[in-house]
């Protein structure tokens, strides 16, 4: 056989197996994408687990607010630079206050950067804002959080993330502002010494984890 005429063939073989893969790689997109767009009974089941778990945080630890939020992408750039966004995905609050959720959907991350860094490096981050020497050292790490928890009137908070391996997805948020925390905390560095906090957050973080990595 000329060694052009078996060059066309092998080449128009391999031009139908790359087209053949692509279309049941282009199916197999399509209906995962048509799956998770459907709201089925594992899915409703899911949600359950993350409003009941931040129900019972908010009952369970005298919460003046709850909320869950998450880390997603923007819009991307004319440069191909993606935006980071965040937005709230799930709020329970005490009917005096005003949900925050109302104004923290697609929220520029760099305007909670403190907050987004910190949890990237800790457990945890907690401050009390009628400690005067906290609210200074806050003032000058993060102006722009203080200015968003002043005006949801927050008095104390304690917020943890929930991880995928090292990419930061999701946080919990706890506020206390009518209600006291119920916690024996020392705040240290924005950190507390505590270990009923720390049992609460691992509990927490399993339960919420689980549930994220089979969604």
């Amino acid at each position: 056989m000329d060694s052009a005429v078996l060059v066309a063939i092998i080449t128009s073989f391999a031009w139908t197996i790359g087209i053949f893969a692509k279309l049941i790689f282009d199916y197999r997109k399509e209906k995962l994408k048509k799956k998770s767009q459907n709201i089925t009974k594992e899915s409703i089941d899911n949600m359950a687990i993350v409003r009941d778990t931040i129900d019972g945080i908010y009952w369970k630890y005298n919460c003046d607010r709850v909320f869950l939020a998450l880390a997603h992408n923007g819009v991307v750039t004319v440069s191909n630079y993606s935006v980071k966004k965040m937005s709230t995905y799930y709020e329970v609050v005490n009917p005096s206050y005003s949900r925050i959720s109302e104004s923290s959907q697609n929220v520029n991350v760099i305007d909670q950067l403190f907050f987004v860094k910190t949890l990237l490096n800790n457990p945890h981050i907690a401050w009390d804002l009628e400690d005067k020497s906290c609210y200074q050292t806050f003032y000058d790490k993060a102006l722009n959080e203080l200015n968003i928890l002043k005006r949801f009137k927050v008095k104390e908070f304690l917020y943890f993330p929930i991880m995928d391996w090292n990419n930061f997805i999701w946080f919990v948020g706890m506020h206390w502002i009518d209600n006291k925390n119920p916690f024996k905390w020392k705040l240290t560095d924005f950190k507390v010494d505590c270990n009923e906090v720390e049992n609460m957050i691992i509990e927490i973080q399993t339960k919420l984890w689980i549930y994220f990595k089979r969604n």
